[in-house]
């Protein structure tokens, strides 16, 4: 039996971790301090157009809240959908933590971007390879950005994952990083890799998020099995730790490359007589200078659509309108402005609430 060591949350050595009341929610507006609530009204106001999407919005919610928010998605078919297919999302039940992320236009181009190149050069090596890896090789496919469910009902939605056919769990996450996303994506990382139980072998970390410069860099973390006295342990590795791909300057760093090799993609036990060598081959690479290039042309798109500088239609047209419609109930319409004000002040007054900062941080291990 593999346990899983986690080097980010407290707990005893051997015994087992006293149990710890979640830390209090932080003061705010009255009509948003229960938290189930104000996150739903957040994804109505959303869903309607009518607040504004910030990048990454924190807001503390216990394990027993976040079943509860579920409940009440599950009776609201049309929101629950919107959710799923729109929103991205982490529950972090260490940290009573509900995050809720909107991708700029930015981060999704280059994750696409970045996809793209992955699955080009699994498509050519699908024809380049002997058989047996061909096989595993058209087992991988492209995932997108679902919500997966990790132990102790911890969720987290990848900005894009890869799969091998009928596994439980995508094999290899990608997540890019905001800069408030910044400081936790290592514990991120950890998490989607051991709450898992490995299944998870490879996080991959994208930080382009540097308002002054032009840096950006590039995180790997592995899942490893060590061993030591009470036998085999499972780990979240760091085999790659900010490594810029992209100088201050906005200059392509040359020597370096993100590797990706076919058990980094497939399950061992689907690996079957592939040999050791074989099993180790890349079968992506891509090299620092083309991650930047990829990112440049990432740049270049948004920046376009952001100033709107781009070509345009410039034939003069009359237009015709159809009537309307709002997802929110007509009784609501009066309400929403000041409504959606108020969730904003609150989520501005609750983004440096940190339960974290009086918690003491040692090694732990879950059998």
């Amino acid at each position: 039996m593999i346990s899983l060591k986690y080097n980010a949350f407290p707990s005893p050595n051997t015994t087992p971790p006293i149990p710890q009341l979640p830390p209090s929610p932080p003061t705010s507006n009255e009509k948003y301090r229960d938290p189930v609530r104000r996150i739903l009204r957040l994804f109505q106001l959303r869903k309607a157009g009518k607040l504004e999407p910030k990048p990454w919005t924190k807001i503390w919610l216990s394990p027993k809240g976040y079943q509860g928010l579920l409940q009440q998605l599950d009776k609201d078919r049309g929101l629950k959908n919107y959710v799923e297919n729109k929103i991205r999302y982490d529950f972090d039940p260490r940290c009573c933590y509900f995050t809720i992320r909107m991708p700029t236009a930015l981060h999704e181009r280059f994750i696409r971007n970045i996809c793209d190149e992955i699955n080009s050069q699994l498509r050519r090596r699908i024809n380049s390879a002997v058989p047996s890896v061909t096989d595993v090789l058209q087992s991988i496919k492209e995932s997108g950005s679902p919500t997966i469910s990790l132990a102790d009902n911890a969720a987290r939605s990848p900005d894009a994952s890869f799969y091998q056919k009928k596994t439980a769990y995508p094999s290899v996450v990608l997540e890019i990083s905001y800069s408030q996303k910044r400081k936790d994506l290592p514990r991120i990382a950890e998490s989607y890799i051991l709450d898992s139980d490995l299944n998870i072998q490879v996080v991959v970390g994208l930080d382009i998020d540097y308002k002054k410069t032009k840096e950006a860099t590039l995180s790997v973390w592995r899942a490893r099995i060590e061993r030591d006295k009470d036998g085999d342990i499972g780990i979240c590795k760091t085999v790659i730790d900010a490594a810029p791909f992209r100088t201050a300057e906005g200059e392509a760093v040359k020597p370096g490359e993100l590797v990706l090799r076919l058990n980094d993609f497939a399950l061992m036990q689907t690996l079957g007589d592939i040999t050791e060598a074989d099993r180790e081959i890349p079968v992506v690479s891509i090299p620092f200078e083309v991650l930047a290039q990829l990112l440049a042309e990432s740049e270049e798109v948004y920046e376009g659509l952001e100033s709107k500088t781009g070509l345009k239609n410039n034939c003069p047209i009359r237009k015709r309108r159809r009537m309307s419609s709002s997802s929110l109930d007509s009784s609501e319409d009066d309400h929403t402005a000041p409504q959606s004000q108020r969730a904003q002040k609150a989520d501005d007054a609750d983004q440096d609430w940190n339960p974290d900062d009086k918690r003491r941080r040692k090694n732990y291990r879950i059998m």
